[in-house]
């Protein structure tokens, strides 16, 4: 039997576990959904035994669906949420829940920091604005409430970490996250050298002892102990490799191993990815996140329309009433052709559920521009492009800094759409190129666990021939010409009256109409 590799990630829906051999092979999947709780408006929080639970039935699950042995698994890694954090004791069991970034509880404590504070989270973590979901607001709100519970906590976890180190039966004194998961924490990690910012916590009032110790992502942190052989199928003495946050991991099993790449995962929400080495553009640059990446000279930096692919889904559901009915949108993409390139000036801006990047919390969805002569196609054309314009404002954010991207690779449901890619080639004036896998998270967790533990030694040659180009959709230069003046005027109109139109929208919300 070859050697094989177990990645798993850690989701805000849920766990995936796979399996992987050597060579790059898919040999079985599982997932499985996780709970969210909502004890209050606000409020937002998981349960950490229940993302090692499926994670343990998941390894199982995979080596019984694969027939694959335990003792062929070499290594096993894994991703998860970046931006949350799991108190632990010093036997590493959960004394309080997951509180993932969808939690808003810290909001006066971000106000505070922002409003009283010296900014030197710009020049450490590269991050412009502080908010509730950054890591150090939850804690310094835990803190600030006294909860019953901090007072037992030794560690906090991000929620991958915390399974992983309790796979290999770590205690609270050896808990530990690697870099690209700490600098999801978006304030609190010092980029440039790679580990927590005394001054940072100092100055939010939260102690150093509490946090863990900082790792690369390809370290070995440990080995499968024999509890968790016992539990899992696992052999005893299997390495446990520190792995990576989500996005990081997806980036890296989609090939993505140099500056200049761009990674596209067309989802619910539409998240881009672009690799850097340029640290001071990264600070300069006010719209996109930065985190680390799985390499220490390397920045990963995204941006994310939360209703990209999600827009869609509604159009098809409640407009068109086609709910589930997935060649919907091959139907629309095929009507939408007819359509000329902007729609005929007609524009949809995709802020059905706000937008992150840049944060514009009073933002919402909009047509605009219909007139008697726009049709259903008009209105699915102006949706994929509105969803595109987002996507150009991320990369024009960084080429006004100089720095250019020669390629997107793209993934996800929407990259089904031929359509849809073209309009992102023209627009983004970059080839747009699918690849041979969808599910590049788990294939970026395997190849960590298998360069960590020693067993594939160049791993960005493998990475590239693990993931390989299928297709490509390349710029028109007579629809490039067209999108980059539709653009510009475009970010005028969001830039100027419709900024002022969604600040009158929290007035207009606040009315309560008659019962």
């Amino acid at each position: 039997m070859t050697d094989c590799f177990i990645g798993f990630d850690c989701g805000t829906m849920g766990t995936k576990v796979a399996l992987y051999d050597i060579d790059g092979q898919c040999l079985a999947e599982w997932f499985e959904e996780v709970q969210t709780n909502v004890p209050k408006p606000g409020f937002v929080e998981m349960d950490a035994n229940q993302y090692f639970t499926n994670i343990v039935t998941g390894i199982r699950a995979v080596l019984a669906k694969s027939g694959v042995p335990g003792s062929s698994v070499k290594a096993i890694s894994a991703s998860g949420v970046v931006d949350g954090t799991v108190p632990v004791d010093d036997d590493l069991n959960p004394v309080g829940p997951f509180i993932p970034y969808l939690d808003m509880r810290a909001q006066a404590e971000a106000k505070e920091v922002n409003d009283t504070m010296e900014p030197i989270w710009v020049e450490e973590s590269a991050k412009w604005g502080v908010g509730p979901d950054c890591v150090p607001m939850v804690m310094r709100w835990l803190y600030k409430n006294k909860i019953p519970y901090v007072e037992k906590a030794k560690k906090f976890l991000n929620i991958a970490p915390f399974v992983l180190s309790k796979l290999a039966g770590l205690k609270a004194k050896d808990a530990y996250v690697d870099w690209a998961h700490a600098s999801g924490w978006l304030i609190g990690f010092d980029l440039k050298n790679d580990q927590w910012s005394e001054r940072q916590f100092k100055m939010y009032g939260l102690p150093m002892d509490i946090l863990p110790r900082i790792v690369s992502p390809f370290e070995v942190i440990g080995q499968v102990c024999k509890e968790m052989s016992e539990l899992t199928g696992l052999a005893e003495g299997t390495s446990v490799v520190a792995g990576a946050g989500d996005l990081m991991a997806s980036t890296l099993g989609a090939g993505l191993t140099e500056a200049g790449q761009a990674f596209d995962v067309s989802g619910t929400a539409s998240i881009m990815t672009f690799i850097l080495e340029d640290f001071q553009a990264a600070v300069n640059n006010k719209v996109l996140v930065t985190s680390k990446y799985v390499w220490s000279d390397q920045l990963c930096l995204w941006g994310c329309t939360s209703s990209g692919g999600y827009s869609l889904g509604w159009y098809r559901d409640g407009i068109l009433n086609m709910k589930g009915i997935g060649p919907a949108y091959a139907m629309m993409d095929a009507i939408a052709k007819s359509t000329p390139a902007g729609a005929e000036a007609s524009l949809f801006l995709p802020y059905l559920t706000g937008t992150m990047t840049p944060s514009w919390p009073n933002a919402k969805a909009a047509y605009l521009g219909l007139t008697p002569a726009h049709n259903q196609a008009h209105m699915w054309r102006a949706m994929l492009e509105g969803v595109a314009c987002e996507y150009r404002l991320f990369l024009s954010s960084l080429e006004e800094q100089g720095i250019t991207y020669d390629r997107v690779y793209g993934v996800g449901g929407g990259s089904r759409s031929p359509f849809w890619n073209q309009i992102k080639a023209d627009m983004l004036h970059t080839p747009y190129y699918l690849i041979n896998t969808q599910d590049t998270g788990a294939l970026g967790n395997c190849l960590i666990a298998a360069h960590g533990s020693g067993h594939i030694a160049d791993v960005k040659a493998t990475a590239k021939a693990w993931t390989q180009e299928t297709k490509s959709f390349q710029p028109r230069p007579e629809y490039v010409d067209f999108y980059n003046r539709f653009w510009e005027v475009r970010q005028k109109i969001v830039d100027g009256p419709i900024t002022e139109m969604f600040n009158l929208w929290a007035e207009l919300e606040a009315i309560t109409p008659p019962r």
